[in-house]
């Protein structure tokens, strides 16, 4: 069976080398895109979207606050874009504002993640990664990740 298809938005190289790391840790079959900011994740997208062989993630990893185009900006495109809306995305941020995670769910993310403080914590995530697909169409829930 393939593995999954992540694309991390993250302007953040360690958080984003400490998922990788804890994925591969976790023995999670992966693999991660790492994009960092919206503009490169629409740029990825359209990717997939145009090259034969080349499919749309399985799950869309988050973060809020970067430069260039931010987490909420990117969610409310994908929401509009007939394909990518298909997509799950689960929140993954520092930000523990409940306007910011309120915007998220009306904007279709499947899960509002607070990041995880420590490698334990990146591998906790790690090892609830391949169960966020299918939260897709079920109830949403917002969950904090083991610090």
């Amino acid at each position: 069976m393939p593995g999954l298809r992540i694309l991390h938005v993250d302007d953040n190289p360690g958080d984003a080398n400490l998922l990788s790391e804890a994925v591969s840790e976790a023995g999670v079959s992966a693999t991660i895109e790492t994009a960092p900011n919206g503009v490169r994740a629409i740029e990825y997208l359209h990717q997939c979207a145009s090259h034969p062989g080349h499919a749309l993630p399985d799950l869309i990893l988050l973060d809020l606050n970067m430069p260039v185009m931010n987490g909420l900006t990117l969610l409310r495109i994908i929401s509009r874009h007939d394909d990518w809306r298909r997509v799950p995305v689960a929140v993954l941020s520092s930000s523990q504002l409940n306007a910011e995670q309120e915007e998220a769910f009306a904007l279709g993310a499947i899960a509002y993640l607070i990041k995880p403080h420590d490698f334990v914590g990146y591998l906790t995530l790690a090892r609830q990664l391949p169960h966020f697909p299918k939260l897709e169409g079920s109830v949403r829930a917002a969950a904090a990740v083991a610090r």
